[in-house]
């Protein structure tokens, strides 16, 4: 069952990854997971003004991304722990 669901959100997460939904960059170089305009160039009380507001969203944005290979990694190892007591029982 684990692994059919693993296999149920990898093609997911391709097509999201394809269309640009989802941008592998921005999960190397967070820089990108701010859509502020000019947020980068702007300096003391207004960057940490601008920079604060942004952050909560840039963090939700992050994690939306993770979550499908999270749930596919998530996935695969509760099918290996479930095969594991599936032949564990088997065995007694």
């Amino acid at each position: 069952m684990y692994i059919s669901l693993s296999m149920c959100y990898l093609p997911i997460f391709v097509a999201l990854i394809m269309t640009g939904a989802i941008h592998g960059e921005a999960l190397w170089n967070p820089k990108l997971l701010y859509l502020t305009p000019g947020i980068w160039e702007k300096s003391g009380l207004d960057f940490w003004g601008a920079f604060l507001f942004e952050t909560p969203f840039a963090f939700f944005r992050g994690v939306t991304w993770l979550l499908f290979p999270a749930l596919i990694v998530l996935f695969l190892i509760f099918s290996s722990k479930a095969e594991q007591r599936y032949r564990k029982s088997n065995k007694l």
